[in-house]
């Protein structure tokens, strides 16, 4: 009569160690995911601000554009903060 008692004891522990173990994966799998998108999301904004940057010291960066300018680092520097970098 103990065995089962035993046997089914185990059997609960595997089956929490089963779902304990996709549960941690599911939590990595959208770690990584929100991180991949963070990063992607700041080199294209590094990418925009380094095109207007070439802009305002060619001369040909409109008021809109330098305005913007400033948005857009001031979002990455905010983006930045949130990471932790």
């Amino acid at each position: 009569m103990w065995v089962k008692g035993v046997v089914s004891a185990a059997a609960v522990v595997s089956a929490c160690a089963v779902l304990l173990g996709a549960a941690a994966w599911a939590g990595d799998t959208r770690w990584v995911t929100v991180t991949a998108q963070a990063e992607t999301e700041q080199r294209q904004l590094r990418r925009e601000i380094k095109k207007l940057e070439i802009e305002e010291e060619a001369g040909t960066a409109s008021p809109t554009d330098k305005a913007f300018l400033k948005f857009l680092q001031q979002d990455l520097e905010s983006l930045k903060q949130i990471d932790g970098d």
